[in-house]
């Protein structure tokens, strides 16, 4: 058995605006004549040459017409935090690590993506991904394919303790969901910012009733409007989430205690099997 890393090339600018861009070759990135899984995806994000003090968030898709069951697969880049000069830190949270857990048939062809999910950055980010494969099929023994959706970047507004509803999304062919995932994205940067908070997941179609909320990672920034933006990354929360079977709708919701002075924005999504 053989576990191998395969990268979908140099890192590719994706631009300032919310458009989505191919980061893996135009003509496929073509897995290995003898891969018999599809692990898992790294996705890595970086900005460089900043001109302010700025944050990005980036959506990552797979997609691919040879590995059944691939689309939708997506899922976020760990958000950037860039400040300017040499006292200013930069941040950026964690890569992290998706499984997919899909069967290969050798020499199968995937397209990545990468779009922006906020156009306020100045400088365009740098973005690149890492697939994780094996030849042993036996690597997938116990284990069930991932897919994963994103529900709509959304304004969050400055009102604490109240639920701010993001726009229902929706997936098909899901017996369970095994995680949440999001983050909430800081437009503005004001001194001494602060988010300590989650996101409520509502549907109809859970089989239980039993709530469910990500717990967001908290943040502040330094000092000064032209401080440190720290995000510690990709907020992720393990779950166990039994579905009816057919289209599973979501209504999320932000709650936070504390919030941005300046109505920040919010994203998140499920992975499920």
């Amino acid at each position: 058995m053989t576990v191998g890393i395969i990268r979908t090339g140099n890192s590719t600018s994706i631009g300032v605006v919310t458009t989505k861009t191919l980061i893996s070759p135009s003509s496929g990135l073509f897995m290995p004549s003898d891969a018999k899984a599809l692990l898992a995806v790294k996705p890595v994000l970086a900005s460089a040459l900043r001109t302010t003090v700025e944050s990005t968030s980036v959506r990552l898709d797979i997609e691919s017409a040879d590995i059944k069951g691939m689309s939708p697969f997506e899922v976020l880049f760990a958000p950037v935090g860039a400040g300017l000069g040499i006292t200013f830190s930069t941040f950026s949270g964690k890569s992290p690590e998706y499984r997919i857990n899909a069967a290969l048939g050798g020499g199968d062809s995937v397209n990545v993506y990468g779009t922006a999910l906020v156009n306020n950055s100045t400088t365009a980010p740098e973005a690149m991904a890492y697939i994780v494969v094996s030849n042993d099929a036996r690597d997938l023994q116990g284990q069930i394919q991932k897919h994963a959706k994103l529900g709509t970047m959304t304004t969050a507004g400055v009102t604490t303790d109240t639920d701010v509803a993001g726009t229902k999304y929706s997936f098909s062919g899901g017996r369970r969901i095994t995680e949440l995932i999001g983050l909430f994205h800081p437009v503005v940067i004001a001194a001494n910012d602060a988010l300590v908070g989650g996101i409520k997941y509502t549907s109809s179609e859970f089989v239980d009733s039993i709530p469910q909320e990500l717990p967001l990672f908290p943040f502040m920034f330094g000092l000064g409007a032209t401080g440190s933006v720290l995000i510690p990354g990709v907020s992720r929360q393990r779950v166990n989430i039994p579905v009816k079977s057919g289209r599973v709708n979501i209504q999320d919701y932000l709650n936070c205690g504390l919030l941005p002075a300046s109505a920040g924005k919010f994203i998140d999504g499920v992975i499920y099997e």
